[in-house]
């Protein structure tokens, strides 16, 4: 067999363990959020909408917890706040981008501004494993609930197999924002319980 025709057989084989090994619990629970990848050149631009059924206090109190993404995003082995100056931080993420039996490890260090509290914030790469890392978030009140619009572009410098596509990093991404979602409902809920707890008391014979 030619040497290139053994190598995409083996790249399609591993893309094929890769998709076999997706938690396909998780996909059917965050399947309505939306997500796009678009590979142009070499810059990798990600689109991101998001509905959260829970107030603005607990949406923009977990996407802004960057001291402790670490213990409810997979993936994200630290996450530290390591300056900050007004609305403006300075935060460092170490993790690994899982894909099935492999996972690329990464570094990111951000500046993070915020821009109106509750409604957008931008970012930009400083140093880590990207040529180029920016984008936007912002949060959109559509009645009960809360929309997230999340945008970003970059280059990455880490090695990316062959075998991996934008389908790839949708998921990945998918995942990430989909256990933000669960803790911003796991908190909206902790908070509703809180508030019922003192009421119910004082109806007790």
């Amino acid at each position: 067999m030619h040497p290139d025709m053994r190598t995409m057989k083996v790249s399609r084989l591993l893309f094929l363990a890769t998709l076999l090994a997706l938690p396909t619990a998780t996909m059917a629970r965050d399947r309505d959020i939306q997500v796009k990848a678009v590979k142009t050149g070499k810059v990798m631009a990600i689109d991101v909408d998001m509905t959260v059924n829970a107030a603005s206090e607990e949406v923009w109190g977990v996407m802004t917890d960057w001291g402790n993404m670490g213990k409810f995003i997979p993936g994200i082995t630290s996450s530290e706040i390591v300056k900050r100056e007004g609305n403006s931080y300075r935060v460092k993420q170490v993790g690994k981008i899982p894909l099935g039996p492999f996972s690329i490890k990464y570094e990111a260090v951000r500046d993070i501004e915020v821009v109106q509290v509750n409604e957008s914030m931008r970012f930009l790469g400083v140093s880590g494993d990207f040529e180029r890392l920016e984008g936007t978030v912002k949060f959109v009140k559509e009645g009960d609930a809360i929309r997230v619009v999340y945008r970003a572009e970059s280059v990455p410098t880490v090695w990316v197999p062959p075998f991996v596509g934008t389908s790839m990093v949708e998921h990945t991404t998918r995942s990430q924002f989909g256990e933000m979602r669960v803790e911003m409902l796991r908190r909206a809920s902790a908070k509703a319980a809180a508030k019922a707890a003192p009421a119910a008391s004082k109806q007790a014979p």
